[in-house]
């Protein structure tokens, strides 16, 4: 096939098929390149069509073979005897000498040699067999729920990728496309808009032939051959495959990140055990967890991504080229889609996979164009009887608008007006949300594949914008708002508003859970067994934020660069030592900001991989690993935790790193480094040129080199001198460097104490043991001080950017409390003030005369009859008349009594 173009939008490929591995700096130098909105990792590379994503080859290693009839239970609803039914109809009927499928039989052999010559023989048998399968075959009805399907031969026309993804989707042209008979002009036109992966309801990947398919058709029409299927393998295994031609750079890796497994859920673990221990909401339903393929096979991936140059340039063998259609259709539907079916036809043999966000399926056996002609067509026939909820329909809790029901208007574009039901927290009552127009799809197939709508509500839930997050969340793990609530609990800042939470839909409770039992019924060898990881669709409505790229582009406010690092370091601070929380996953789309009085106020999102530290163990998570991929992001994952994903690959490797706060330090200094060179406008193609090949090595280039480059910069300080940053970001190179001072001091310690041990250890005789050094010896957490929040931010405050921003702050917290003036009161207020006040006074002034009295009493000498002065008033008259009368009573009594 004909080569993709680079930076080519359009749908048909225009003139010229130069690879992009070929060509030169020159060439490349005007293509376009720009921010895409939140996007994992907000890179601006670009797939090639022979490539695919690096993921994609590990999903196929660890896909499970499953007998055929387990399979076409699970996916098509369809039991053995009703494919039996159907095949001895088809015989009847004889469809295999029927003159339009024989001519096309015919032509498929004839062509055994150039695998695009078979593409419309294929097409033209599979659209015959629909056709006459209608009203023919036992309950098949005279029109299908989708009743214009039809497939279509696709290649050389590239189908169109979603705009929130722009250069990070691969151009991809499968071979065969399965289509509503709508979209099916939209394939090859020159002038049509082309078709998007939303229209595709299936594929298929031819695989050139190795068979003489000429005498394989002739002994089969002769009946020297008998059908059967239990006697060839699906696909050869991933070993025997031909390697790539020549190195490449790796393709960008922005699904859940590889493996990084550590014992105390620091890391995901693959284990079968991690997720049925660890939770009291794990399903009993689920069986048995899902194995992403054995860790050798794991370790084969690792070793491969980590040292070969060639580690993500994946040759286009047809599994894994089926799996890199998987993926865009996964990804480029906003989250439309629950699983996708592929076909891999290798020369007349046809094998069927299942994907979903759990992993890959696909058939132990396949299926004969020749000999096994009408276990085929019923195959195919039950595809097309098929409703929506086969195609990989979202499950009836999430209902489509009355003016688009399934199955007349599936595949959507979107889940734009579709609805759900919620419930708010500590309330009655149920809430009615509506989806509105989609805002963001993660770029990734298995795993979490995170999509954000903005919503709706049937009632008020916030005076500002809402959206949903919604996600396959790992059963087992513990919900992202209950760890939000502990935090919030904790009085942690910069965290996102959840309103409300729901889980809607269970893997188990689909097609998964049919897969793993017929297949354990099918199965003698374990291997067979669909085993699977049971996810939860999990709704989060939470409050609106902007993403960085809005703020950042504009030059001039790359001196809030500074404002969003110490108030992140304040978050994770606080979540650490307050919450007892890491958060394991600090990228440039897990930050974001709201304006609060004019300023930014930075938000921390994404606790899906945030781990509850146990006091009792050290710090370490109290939560069992559940999830089978390493937490963080690639770009800014710390170097210790790449250096380590180096080390899975050896053979004795021991789980030595746990992921602490320091790690989540450096994710930051790397979020806000990334952010001050990508983000900002440059008008120079050239400079920006340069400025996006620097980054593009810290997640294209392989594990090892990005660790390398990271190690080299956080441990040394040269390094910074050579990052290219825009001129506009000039002046926070000092920032940086300061940033970087605290980490090389404290690494550097950490060396010289490793040293001095292993000193000690050499001088040892053999049969003495070393001494085992005291836990608190040294603080690994923060390497002796130097790495953690105030350490950072003294070191940054020596910057002249860093006192600007401490001076205007402190202007501004004046400002902000304006001199107290004196408030108007009401006449009641003022009357009861002035008489408390007129009181006070004259308590105070008879207190002060009283003591005055006292002190001259004290001083003066004693009088036995002190002078009564008597004023001539009526009132004085008054009462020494009464003094008078009161003495004369007093003295006739006690005279009547003898006293006197």
């Amino acid at each position: 096939m004909p080569k993709a173009p680079r930076y080519n939008l359009a749908p048909q490929a225009p003139p010229g098929t130069q690879s992009s591995r070929q060509a030169s700096p020159s060439a490349t130098s005007n293509a376009p390149s720009r921010i895409i909105h939140r996007t994992d990792g907000m890179l601006k590379s670009n797939h090639k069509n022979e490539t695919v994503h690096p993921y994609v080859k590990q999903d196929v290693e660890a896909a499970k073979q499953i007998p055929f009839y387990a399979w076409t239970e699970g996916a098509l609803n369809l039991t053995k005897g009703d494919i039996d039914a159907w095949a001895s109809a088809i015989d009847e009927l004889n469809w295999f000498q029927d003159p339009i499928i024989e001519d096309a039989l015919t032509e498929f052999a004839v062509h055994s040699n150039r695998e695009v010559h078979r593409y419309i023989p294929f097409v033209t048998i599979a659209n015959r067999i629909l056709e006459l399968a209608k009203g023919t075959l036992p309950d098949v009805p005279h029109s299908y729920p989708i009743d214009d399907i039809q497939f279509v031969k696709n290649d050389p026309t590239f189908l169109l990728r979603i705009p929130e993804h722009g250069e990070l989707a691969a151009f991809r042209r499968p071979d065969i496309l399965v289509l509503r008979g709508v979209h099916a002009p939209l394939v090859g036109g020159a002038r049509s808009p082309g078709v998007a992966w939303s229209d595709v309801l299936a594929f298929a990947e031819f695989k050139r032939c190795r068979k003489n398919l000429r005498d394989l058709l002739a002994a089969v029409r002769s009946g020297s051959l008998p059908p059967v299927i239990e006697s060839r393998d699906a696909t050869p295994e991933l070993s025997d495959l031909e390697p790539p031609p020549e190195p490449t750079l790796p393709p960008r890796s922005l699904r859940p990140r590889p493996s990084y497994i550590d014992p105390d859920c620091e890391m995901e673990e693959d284990d079968s055990q991690s997720s049925a221990e660890g939770s009291e909401d794990n399903d009993s339903s689920n069986q048995s967890s899902y194995h992403p393929g054995a860790k050798p096979a794991l370790r084969n991936f690792l070793q491969i991504a980590a040292t070969g140059d060639s580690a993500m340039d994946i040759k286009r063998a047809p599994a894994i080229q089926a799996g890199g259609y998987a993926l865009e259709t996964a990804a480029c539907t906003y989250g439309t889609r629950l699983f996708v079916h592929g076909i891999v036809i290798e020369d007349d043999d046809f094998a069927f996979w299942y994907y979903d966000s759990s992993g890959y399926l696909r058939t132990k056996h396949t299926l004969s164009l020749f000999r096994d002609f009408s276990r085929l067509a019923a195959v195919l026939v039950g595809f097309a009887r098929g409703d929506a909820s086969q195609w990989g329909a979202l499950p009836p809790v999430i209902s489509p608008p009355s003016s688009g029901a399934y199955p007349d208007h599936f595949p959507p574009k979107s889940l734009a007006d579709h609805s759900f039901d919620m419930t708010r927290p500590r309330r009655k009552g149920v809430v009615r949300v509506t989806l509105k127009a989609p805002i963001f799809a993660q770029y990734g197939l298995v795993g979490r594949r995170t999509f954000l709508y903005k919503i709706e509500t049937n009632s008020v839930i916030a005076d500002t914008p809402l959206v949903v997050k919604i996600s396959y969340q790992v059963v087992g793990r513990k919900p992202e708002h209950d760890v939000l609530a502990i935090a919030n609990k904790a009085r942690v800042g910069h965290l996102p508003e959840v309103h409300m939470w729901s889980d809607l839909w269970k893997l188990s409770d689909g097609v998964r859970q049919i897969f793993y039992e017929r297949s354990k019924e099918m199965s003698k060898d374990e291997t067979n067994i669909a085993t699977y990881e049971d996810r939860v669709l999990r709704a989060l409505v939470y409050t609106e934020y902007l993403p960085l790229n809005t703020l950042f582009s504009d030059p001039d406010n790359l001196k809030l660069i500074p404002v969003m690092a110490t108030q992140m370091l304040d978050c994770l601070h606080d979540l650490r030592y307050k919450a007892k929380i890491l958060h394991r996953d600090i990228s440039c789309n897990n930050i974001m900001y709201e304006m609060r009085r004019g300023k930014p106020y930075f938000i921390l999102i994404d606790f899906d991989f945030a781990a509850i530290l146990d006091a009792k163990r050290k710090g370490r998570s109290s939560v069992g690993a559940t999830s089978k991929h390493r937490t963080g992001t690639l770009p800014f994952m710390a170097h210790e935790l790449l250096q380590d994903m180096i080390r899975m690959s050896m053979p004795n490797y021991v789980l030595r790193v746990v992921h602490r706060l320091r790690h989540d330090y450096e994710s930051l200094f790397f979020v806000t480094l990334w952010c001050t060179i990508t983000m900002p406008e440059v008008a120079d193609k050239t400079l920006k040129e340069r400025l996006v090949d620097y980054v593009l090595r810290w997640e294209t280039a392989s594990v090892e080199s990005v660790s390398t480059l990271k190690s080299n910069m956080i441990r040394q300080l040269s390094p910074m001198r050579d990052v290219p940053l825009p001129p506009c970001a000039e002046f926070l190179r000092r920032f940086f460097k300061a940033w970087l001072i605290s980490f090389s001091k404290g690494y550097n310690l950490f060396d010289a104490i490793t040293i001095k041990r292993e000193e000690e250890d050499l001088a040892l005789s053999d049969d003495q043991e070393p001494e085992q050094t005291p836990a608190g010896e040294f603080d690994l957490e923060t390497l002796g001080g130097f790495i953690c929040r105030d350490a950072i931010i003294e070191m940054l405050s020596r910057t002249k950017v860093m006192q600007a921003i401490n001076v205007e702050t402190a202007k501004e917290s004046r400002s902000q409390t304006p001199p107290s003036k004196k408030v108007p009161k009401s006449p009641k207020v003022t009357r009861a003030t002035r008489n408390k006040a007129d009181r006070a006074k004259k308590t105070s002034t008879t207190r002060k005369v009283n003591v005055a009295q006292k002190s001259q009493r004290a001083s003066s000498p004693k009088r036995l009859n002190p002078p009564i002065v008597v004023r001539r008033s009526a009132k004085a008259v008054s009462v020494a008349k009464n003094a008078t009368t009161t003495s004369t009573r007093v003295t006739r009594s006690m005279t009547k009594k003898g006293k006197v």
